[in-house]
């Protein structure tokens, strides 16, 4: 992940600093974790079902609805498994329905085919959540465009902080060009960066001490948590589902300290079948179709549960009759698996009469004021530079520290309920004592009993 923050934190400079343009053919492409492989996905519509997906019966009728339409039934996978994706209530009620159909006598009934994955689209909206219930912002509905807008103003600061740290007479960026670095300085300084503006080993600690600047300490932890969902993002984007997992294993942490208990059991279980419980090409079949690619174009990855609320727009209001008196459930149903064919006769009749202002691709919005006024408020403030004994107005906890600490604690609390086959004596006393750190686990502790005594009032 340092690596990762490396290089967002050179796009951004070049992207956004004018005077940096001329670095872009210098800036390539972030290398992959675990890369999906460029191949155009074949996107095929299922007619609509009158069903409530908020209980778990419907859940299963959809489920079946979807065999009969493909032809085949439970019985036929028997030797397979079926990846469906969706969100954490689709989750919870084919959880359900398999736990309740667990005495069922064939594993067809039993549902045993059915694996879970959990949409990267939905995942994203609980990490900009998370973030939301971390740093207590004010306006969840704005805050996408506002974490990328703040992240860049951010990073800006940071790079017109580190070169003056090299040079105090770069006093801006645009001093620091006129000295004509090389691209290898702006690698060199942007991990220099990493190790000063983020969060390191000891960030829990030294945050402690008497002369703590608190302020910087609140600015690292943002910052650090803007960088993961604006590189979650990418990755999706780009199909490195390395890069995606490594970013959840973050995330699930996060979740558990800001009481979104529910995406944190969801995401932790799946990320452990994946690694440990499911064969080695199950799994990778499962990492593989993670996401998929309308265009065959690399760069332009999907999550599978963005497809389906794609589908279901175009079902339920581009061809479900707009909301006019011919909105009918008769009229949706007969449309529903049609609309990839609507879709494909409109782009054809748009590009034989040349029509142009039905594009969706719009270049992006110039906000070069508006960021230029947002970086000058930000080094008013100054919370990149490290003030010793500034104290601030409110505490961001180190949620992804906390989170550790709750599941850890958890943990403990069930090996001490394990009990042997008498159900005399505990068979493990405490996960500790088995290697996972039981001097390194109580450190954390006084740690974070510490944190919480020294939030300011």
């Amino acid at each position: 992940m340092r690596e990762a923050y490396a290089y967002y934190f050179r796009r951004i400079l070049v992207e956004l600093a004018p005077d940096f343009a001329k670095f872009k053919r210098n800036l390539g492409h972030l290398a992959p974790v675990m890369q999906v492989p460029v191949i155009k996905s074949e996107i095929l519509p299922a007619r609509a079902m009158h069903l409530q997906q908020s209980t778990i019966d419907d859940n299963i009728r959809a489920i079946e609805d979807l065999h009969r339409q493909a032809g085949y039934q439970a019985a036929d996978l028997y030797n397979y498994v079926q990846l469906v994706h969706g969100d954490l209530g689709a989750f919870e009620k084919l959880e359900s329905a398999r736990e309740h159909r667990a005495a069922e006598e064939t594993p067809g009934l039993r549902m045993q085919y059915l694996i879970h994955i959990p949409g990267l689209f939905h995942v994203w909206m609980a990490g900009l959540e998370g973030l939301y219930r971390a740093c207590s912002m004010p306006d969840l509905h704005r805050l996408e465009s506002s974490l990328t807008h703040t992240s860049w103003g951010l990073v800006l600061d940071c790079w017109r902080l580190a070169v003056k740290a090299k040079d105090p007479r770069w006093e801006t960026l645009a001093d620091w060009v006129k000295s004509k670095p090389k691209w290898e300085d702006i690698v060199a300084i942007s991990h220099e960066m990493v190790e000063q503006f983020l969060p390191g080993p000891a960030f829990d600690r030294e945050r402690l001490t008497a002369n703590a600047d608190q302020v910087n300490a609140n600015s690292k932890l943002y910052l650090r948590d803007l960088m993961d969902c604006t590189i979650f993002k990418a990755a999706v984007s780009s199909g490195d589902i390395g890069r995606v997992e490594q970013v959840l294993y973050s995330w699930v942490p996060m979740w558990k300290s800001t009481g979104k208990h529910k995406y944190a059991r969801m995401i932790s279980n799946f990320l452990y079948r994946l690694r440990f419980e499911y064969p080695e090409p199950l799994s990778h079949a499962i990492r593989m179709n993670w996401v998929f690619c309308p265009t065959g174009k690399n760069g332009q990855y999907r999550a599978v549960d963005w497809g389906v609320e794609e589908l279901n727009l175009h079902t339920k209001v581009l061809w479900g009759g707009a909301g006019g008196p011919s909105r009918t459930w008769n009229l949706i149903y007969k449309h529903s698996i049609l609309v990839g064919t609507f879709r494909k006769a409109m782009k054809s009749l748009e590009r034989n009469f040349y029509i142009k202002s039905t594009a969706v691709l719009h270049p992006p919005p110039k906000i070069e004021k508006t960021l230029k006024r947002l970086v000058d408020g930000i080094k008013v403030v100054n919370p990149n530079k490290y003030i010793e004994g500034r104290r601030a107005d409110a505490w961001i906890p180190n949620h992804i520290t906390r989170g550790r600490r709750m599941m850890q604690d958890e943990i403990n609390v069930a090996s001490r309920e394990v009990v042997d086959m008498d159900g005399n004596q505990p068979v493990v006393e405490n996960l500790d004592d088995v290697g996972t750190g039981r001097e390194a686990q109580e450190e954390w502790m006084e740690i974070d009993d510490a944190l919480v005594d020294e939030q300011p009032q």
